[in-house]
């Protein structure tokens, strides 16, 4: 049985890996009760650390604000099809500048195969 503080962890980075999610796909996801997660839901929300809206939550807005790990895992299955839509543009042997941010990391990551590629960044990641 995990402790409340990673079941908060886990309801926090699941909402911010999956964007809005209702309050009954929590309630089935994590096996608690509709009532429990809105309590849950809740006192995460006084926290700061979600956006409760009517029927489910979202991550807090101003994603800048979260921390660099936070930020790799929100969204991430959208930032994994924009960069592979990307990587099939870039030709191998092509000159580019990637910038800051996780989105462009994940377009780094898609660019791992090609050959040749001269790549430019101001991103210490």
């Amino acid at each position: 049985m995990s402790t409340s503080y990673e079941r908060d962890d886990q309801l926090v980075e699941f909402v911010q890996s999956n964007g809005y999610v209702s309050i009954e796909d929590l309630s089935r996801s994590f096996e608690l009760s509709p009532q429990s997660i809105r309590r849950l839901v809740n006192r995460l929300s006084d926290q700061g650390k979600l956006k409760r809206s009517h029927g489910g939550v979202s991550p807090p807005t101003g994603g800048a604000n979260l921390e660099y790990k936070t930020r790799q895992v929100l969204r991430l299955p959208e930032k994994k099809v924009i960069a592979a839509a990307v990587a099939r543009f870039v030709p191998n042997g092509a000159s580019l500048f990637i910038g800051l941010g996780t989105t462009p990391e994940c377009v780094a990551v898609a660019l791992a195969d090609h050959s040749d590629l001269r790549v430019f960044t101001n991103s210490l990641n």
